[in-house]
């Protein structure tokens, strides 16, 4: 299975699929802005790579990671979801897995990410890969 899981990068040319696989996960969140700093490169971010997943040649999700050039070292995974008729397949974990392999051939040696504490699925999963939970709090968000 893991074999029928490709990424595309995120373009101009693919951006409407991107878009409305992520307002499908996310309906809440602009994805076309969003995408579109991705592609314009935010001068914060030293890297900021987004990705559709596609299950042979279905888009099934999106998923990416993004750095910050004061923490050369660390990858943050960006924009992870897989649209709900493809979850509780397996597709999540691969998908994850294959988004941390590609930060560690990319050279980082953290891998990070945030999520809403609603997320209780995605909780579940990034706990399955071991993944550490950590409070955050800022005042400013």
């Amino acid at each position: 299975m893991q074999d029928k899981i490709l990424f595309e990068l995120i373009t101009y040319d693919n951006l409407e699929i991107a878009c409305k696989i992520q307002n499908e996960i996310f309906p809440e969140e602009d994805a076309r802005e969003n995408f579109l700093e991705q592609i314009r490169k935010d001068p914060y971010r030293k890297e900021m790579s987004y990705y559709i997943v596609y299950l042979d040649k279905e888009p099934i999700g999106v998923t990416g990671i993004y750095s910050y050039h004061e923490y050369p070292e660390t990858a943050w995974l960006g924009w992870f979801g897989i649209l709900s008729k493809y979850r509780k397949n397996g597709y999540g974990g691969i998908v994850l897995d294959k988004t941390i392999e590609l930060a560690k051939e990319k050279g980082y040696t953290r891998f990070r990410l945030y999520t809403d504490e609603y997320a209780t699925s995605a909780h579940k999963l990034y706990k399955s890969r071991n993944l550490i939970e950590e409070p955050y709090t800022n005042e400013d968000d």
